[in-house]
C-alpha cells in the first residue's frame, strides 16, 4: 500500500476531515511539505484547505526566504496561505522559556486565534500537524524521564480537540522516501541536525544509543507500549468521567465542585485524575497543576476540616466548602469569604444567595434589623423600609386564603393560620432561637439545625427569620414549622390535625404570606 493509500485509510478510519476546514500547519520541512501535498493530492475529496506557517525569526534571511518560497508553491497550487512573522528569540527572553516551549506555545497560539475566527462563521475546524511515528517515540521517552503519568506517556493521539495528526501512522524513512520520488520542495532546519535542543539530542544521540544495544527498534517498543498505556487511560478516563458527571455540584453561580468524600473513598489513582478533571473544568487546562500540588491537595481533603483555602500557581485557590472541594481564580466570588451577591442601587437591603443549587434569602446590611407584623397589615402589601431613608428594605404581601387547595407555591411563600400574624416579627437569627420543623414530634435549636442542614456559617447570622420570641415559625425556602409551604405540608396540615391542636386556636383562617420580587412602589414606606 502506498503512503497516499495509507494517509487516505488512516484520515478515513479516524475520522479526521470531517469538518468545514482544514488548517494544515506547515514549517516548509519534509514531515509538513509530504502532509500537504498528501492533502492536496486528496483535495476533490477534502474540506476547505488552508495552509499556516508561522516564522520564528530564527535565522534571519533564512528563515524569510522559507517563507517566500511556501507563499509561491500555495499560489502556484491555489491553496490559500496565511503566515506571520515573530521574534522568538525576544518572546523566549521576554517569558522565560526555552526556545523549544516557547515556540510550540506560539505555533498552538497562532493556530488556535485562526481556528476562531472560522469557528465564529459557524465554521468546524481541524488544524493539521504533521508528527510522525519517531515523534511519538521520542516524545514518550522525554515524558518518561520527566516523571510524566498515563496523560503524559500518551501523548500525541491521532486526535486532540480541533488538533489532528494524520501522519502519526508513517515512519520518517516512508516520509522522506515520498518526498524524494513524488519531488516535493522543503527546507532543511540544520538546527534539526545539531543537539543543541532537548528533542533532537534525543532523536541523534539517546534513541541511536537504545537501538545499538537493543533487540528490538525501540520506535516499535515505545509506540507499542504507548497504545498499552493509552488503552488503560481511555478506560480510566471513562471511569473518572462517570463519578465527575454524577457528584459535580453547583456551589455558587460559575463555581463547581465535588463531594470531598468523593475524593477521600477512591483510590488515589481515580482521585487525583478527579481532582485533575475538576481544575479543567475550572480553567480550561491542567496547566499550573503538578503533581506534588495534586498530592497536597488529596493530602488536605484527608485532613483540612471546615472551611479552608490554599494557594495554587497562577493566581488560583483550591476550597473546601461544606464538605466539597472547588477551585476557582481569584477574581471570583468564593463561597467562605463572600457569602453575599451584591445588591443593586433599588434594593441594596435584601439578597440572595446559592450555595449547592439552594437560594438564600439574607439581609445585606445589618443583620439586626426587625419588623413586627399586626393583623391590620393583612391583606395588604407592605413596603418595608430604613428609617430616615426611601430605600425598601423588601416587600411583603399578606393575603387571606379563601381556597387552600387552590394556593400557589414557591419558596418565597409561607401560609399559616391568621392568628400567627399578630407579633409576628421579621428578623435575623438569634442565640436563643429554636425550631420545631411542622411534622416533627421534637425541636431543637436553631444553630443546630442550621448546620444540620449544612447551612454555610457565614450567612447563618444573615437569614431572614420569621418568629414568635424565640420560636422560629418560618425561614423561606428553608423550613416551617407550622401551617404549609407545599401541596405535601398541605396535606398533612389539613388531614394529619385537628384544628385546636395545629392553630393553639379554634380559629380556622389562613394567612398567606409571600415575599415579593421587587414590585412597583405601592404606597407609603412602613418604617423599622
Amino acid at each position: 500500500m502506498s503512503l497516499r493509500e495509507e494517509f487516505q485509510e488512516y484520515l478515513a478510519q479516524n475520522r479526521m476531515t470531517e469538518c468545514d476546514v482544514v488548517l494544515i500547519a506547515v514549517s516548509g520541512g519534509p514531515d509538513s511539505m509530504c502532509l500537504l501535498h498528501l492533502f492536496l493530492s486528496l483535495r476533490e475529496q477534502m474540506p476547505e484547505l488552508i495552509v499556516l506557517h508561522l516564522n520564528h525569526g530564527l535565522r534571519g534571511r533564512d528563515s524569510d526566504d522559507e517563507e517566500e518560497a511556501l507563499r509561491l508553491f500555495c499560489v502556484e497550487n491555489q491553496v490559500p496561505y496565511i503566515s506571520r512573522k515573530i521574534d522568538l528569540g525576544e518572546i523566549s527572553k521576554a517569558k522565560g522559556l526555552g526556545l523549544e516551549e516557547a515556540g510550540r506555545n506560539e505555533r498552538y497560539a497562532f493556530f488556535d486565534e485562526i481556528a476562531r475566527e472560522y469557528e465564529s462563521k459557524d465554521r468546524s475546524v481541524r488544524v493539521a500537524v504533521a508528527h510522525q511515528r519517531e515523534d511519538r517515540a521520542e516524545t514518550l521517552l522525554m515524558n518518561l524521564f520527566r516523571g510524566a503519568g498515563l496523560d503524559g506517556l500518551c501523548a500525541l493521539k491521532p486526535i486532540r480537540d480541533r488538533v489532528i495528526r494524520p501522519l502519526l501512522f508513517a515512519s520518517r524513512e516512508q516520509i522522506e522516501s515520498y518526498v524524494k520520488e513524488q519531488g516535493i520542495m522543503c527546507f532543511i532546519d540544520q538546527t534539526n541536525l545539531q543537539s543543541d535542543f532537548s528533542r533532537n539530542r534525543w532523536r541523534n544521540t539517546v534513541l541511536p544509543e537504545i537501538r545499538e544495544v537493543s533487540v528490538k527498534d525501540p520506535v516499535e517498543a515505545l509506540i507499542s507500549t504507548a497504545e498499552l498505556l493509552c488503552a488503560d487511560k481511555e478506560y480510566m478516563d471513562e471511569r473518572v468521567d462517570e463519578i465527575f458527571n454524577r457528584f459535580r455540584t453547583e456551589i455558587r453561580p460559575g463555581i463547581y465542585g465535588i463531594p470531598r468524600r468523593v475524593i477521600t473513598e477512591n483510590h488515589v489513582s481515580i482521585a487525583s485524575r478527579l481532582v485533575r478533571r475538576l481544575f479543567r473544568e475550572a480553567f480550561g487546562s491542567t496547566t499550573d497543576l503538578s503533581r506534588e500540588r495534586v498530592e497536597q491537595i488529596l493530602s488536605a481533603a484527608h485532613s483540612i476540616e471546615g472551611n479552608r483555602t490554599l494557594s495554587v500557581p497562577g493566581d488560583r485557590h483550591v476550597g473546601f466548602f461544606s464538605d466539597y472541594l472547588f477551585f476557582r481564580k481569584n477574581s471570583e466570588l468564593c463561597p467562605e469569604n463572600d457569602s453575599l451577591e451584591k445588591g443593586n442601587e433599588s434594593d441594596p437591603f435584601i439578597t440572595t444567595a446559592r450555595y449547592l443549587g439552594k437560594d438564600y434569602f439574607l439581609f445585606g446590611k445589618d443583620s439586626e434589623l426587625s419588623y413586627a407584623f399586626q393583623n391590620r397589615d393583612i391583606d395588604k402589601t407592605i413596603e418595608i423600609g430604613l428609617d430616615g431613608t426611601e430605600n425598601s428594605l423588601l416587600f411583603v404581601r399578606l393575603k387571606t386564603v379563601e381556597n387552600p387547595a387552590r394556593v400557589v407555591y414557591n419558596n418565597r411563600t409561607w401560609y399559616c393560620p391568621v392568628s400567627e400574624i399578630d407579633r409576628l416579627v421579621l428578623r435575623s437569627p438569634r442565640p436563643a432561637d429554636y425550631v420545631r420543623p411542622a411534622g416533627q414530634k421534637g425541636g431543637k435549636p436553631l444553630r443546630r439545625f442550621l448546620t444540620d442542614r449544612k447551612v454555610p456559617p457565614e450567612i447563618r447570622g444573615r437569614l431572614l427569620v420569621f418568629a414568635k420570641e424565640e420560636e422560629v415559625l418560618w425561614i423561606p425556602g428553608m423550613v416551617h414549622a407550622k401551617g404549609f409551604v407545599d401541596e405535601v405540608s398541605r396535606l398533612r396540615f389539613e388531614q394529619g390535625q385537628k384544628p385546636e391542636a395545629s392553630f393553639g386556636t379554634k380559629e380556622k383562617a389562613l394567612c398567606g404570606i409571600e415575599i415579593l420580587d421587587k414590585p412597583k412602589r405601592i404606597g407609603p414606606v412602613r418604617e423599622l
